[in-house]
């Protein structure tokens, strides 16, 4: 640790980036904390044990501004740093960044005062995705309707509609009362996707919700070598099915008697298996007979059959191409998932904006 923490000071938002080889994003994203109209924060840097020279900018970082704090800990993963950030935090709110975006300088003061006027434990934000391929730079919003959910009951009736778009998933368009994050001990799991488990268990007995809907935080999706660059997993579907397992669980606890939020959860599901068998049929390195296998084993899932055979809204496109994975048919299964890849691939602006298009929010 570089500059010590001052014990008991003030502080209204403590905004936590877990870093690792980031050296050419991380000036930006700090700059841009800095520059928020919201001037009562603290910018805890934890530097995962950046092979680059991640860390030293954020010593260096730490050392030009009195508002940055940093901390160093050996290669861990994101989980951990992040949870040592809030170990260390002393924020009424917690604010957690990826450290290769960036934030326009309203986003915290937005997301503070509603906070502030409606005694929410949680606030969640819209968003903007940057794509940059190299050719063309482009980009996509998500923005919800602003709102604010008075009670347990009506955000649980509602809380199906911020799944499939993302919102739900990340940290980064979200402020957390850190008092409510310490008296439930949630932390983040060193899983896969460990920031959708950590806000499963954030609203699993949440009471009242905020929604703000600026798109203020600019998310870049195409980084190499970042997380959201696509790398095959030969064990993703089991991941997707243990992530799947956690929001059923969640939802089921509720008892929510809304048709609606069982469509939406199935529908959820059967467009991650899709994403899993169409990143299989894309794989160069799996041979025509361990694809067929590999796939074979999805579609017989008893899970897998369970969301497929329910009612579902959501993307027509997703689900008509899904269709074979209800009849179990592994070589259309394949070739369904082959022919979104070459759309993908060929016609990438294309598919990056109907999928935005088609997310329910």
């Amino acid at each position: 640790m570089g500059k010590q923490f001052l014990a008991n000071r003030p502080v209204d938002i403590s905004a936590i980036l877990p870093i690792y080889n980031v050296y050419e994003y991380l000036n930006l994203a700090v700059t841009s904390l800095l520059s928020q109209t919201m001037k009562n924060i603290e910018i805890i840097l934890v530097d995962d044990g950046s092979s680059d020279e991640s860390g030293r900018l954020a010593d260096q970082l730490e050392e030009e501004n009195d508002r940055v704090y940093v901390l160093h800990q050996k290669n861990s993963g994101a989980a951990a740093a992040r949870n040592l950030g809030i170990s260390q935090a002393k924020g009424k709110y917690l604010y957690f960044m990826d450290p290769d975006d960036w934030a326009k300088p309203n986003m915290l003061q937005s997301m503070f005062d509603l906070a502030e006027e409606s005694h929410a434990q949680l606030i969640m934000a819209g968003f903007t995705n940057k794509y940059d391929d190299g050719h063309s730079k482009y980009e996509t919003i998500v923005k919800p309707d602003a709102c604010i959910y008075q009670s347990q009951k009506e955000f649980r009736e509602e809380a199906h509609i911020y799944l499939n778009n993302t919102m739900l998933a990340v940290p980064w368009n979200k402020l957390y009362l850190r008092n409510y994050i310490l008296e439930n001990r949630i932390t983040f799991p060193s899983v896969k996707w460990d920031d959708l488990h950590f806000n499963l268990e954030a609203i699993r007995n949440i009471e009242k919700v905020g929604i703000v809907n600026n798109t203020d935080y600019q998310f870049l999706r195409t980084r190499p070598g970042s997380e959201t660059t696509k790398v095959f997993d030969q064990s993703l579907f089991d991941k997707r099915k243990q992530q799947f397992e956690h929001v059923i669980d969640v939802f089921s606890e509720w008892n929510v008697e809304n048709k609606e939020s069982q469509k939406s959860l199935n529908y959820y599901f059967t467009s991650r298996i899709f994403q899993v068998i169409q990143e299989i049929s894309d794989n160069e390195n799996l041979k025509k007979f361990e694809k067929k296998a590999i796939v074979s084993e999805i579609v017989k899932d008893s899970l897998v059959q369970q969301a497929m055979s329910g009612e579902k809204s959501g993307s027509k496109v997703i689900l008509f191409a899904s269709l074979p994975l209800k009849y179990k048919n592994v070589t259309l299964s394949l070739a369904s998932g082959k022919m979104v890849s070459i759309i993908k691939n060929k016609f990438d602006k294309f598919f990056n904006v109907l999928r935005v298009k088609v997310m329910k929010v």
